[in-house]
């Protein structure tokens, strides 16, 4: 499931690419800088091919492709735009970007294109099963935090939102992400969790999300 530099070299990824499946050897995510020096060389990084559940296989393909906000735009680009109803281009598109992957992997029906995360959370559990316990957490699963502003990278003004991801893949210690709209570029990338981090007991962790069996 983890792979090294060269072993995604080989593969025929570009730079970028394989740096946004990637962290450093402290667990923080690669910069995405198109440059290969000693942090890339030495990092981790997930294996695209064990993520094969639909959803997180087409948040994976929008990482691919390249999805990210436009340079020095903020919530703006050709990738928001794909990712939120046009009413809402503009604001913050993480929860847009998740439930675009769900929909554009089972079908417009499954849920409704939403653009909060807490409310995107609460749909999906209310249609299938909401995961308190990050152990419990599955590829497809969707995972919500409240974003109390304490955190780096928070905005306090968007603490109702909150923020939401697609766990892509699990192993026995950490659960993998993609996610879009985290940080200042906005770059959709994989982001890893440790499950018995105290932000997962006791912190801005609010739930996991599953959609029904039938709908997956």
């Amino acid at each position: 499931m983890i792979l090294r530099y060269t072993d995604l070299l080989s593969r025929g990824l570009s730079v970028n690419q394989i740096q946004r499946l990637g962290w450093e050897e402290s667990g923080r995510p690669l910069v995405v800088d198109d440059i290969v020096g000693k942090r890339t060389l030495a990092a981790h990084y997930l294996d695209p091919s064990c993520v094969r559940t639909p959803i997180a296989a087409m948040a994976l393909s929008q990482l691919l492709e390249g999805a990210q906000e436009a340079v020095g735009q903020n919530n703006k680009g050709r990738f928001p735009r794909r990712y939120m109803p046009t009413r809402w281009y503009g604001g913050s598109w993480c929860a847009g970007f998740a439930s675009w992957c769900a929909r554009a992997a089972l079908g417009e029906r499954v849920i409704p294109w939403t653009v909060g995360a807490q409310r995107l959370g609460e749909r999906v559990a209310a249609k299938g099963t909401s995961i308190k316990d990050a152990h419990q957490l599955q590829p497809d699963d969707f995972v919500v935090w409240d974003r109390d502003g304490a955190d780096p990278g928070d905005d306090p003004s968007d603490d109702r939102n909150g923020h939401v991801g697609i766990v892509v893949a699990v192993d026995a210690t950490h659960f993998y992400t993609i996610e879009g709209n985290r940080g200042r570029t906005g770059i959709v990338r994989v982001f890893r969790y440790n499950k018995d981090s105290p932000h997962m007991v006791n912190g801005p962790f609010i739930q996991g999300a599953r959609l029904p069996g039938d709908a997956s």
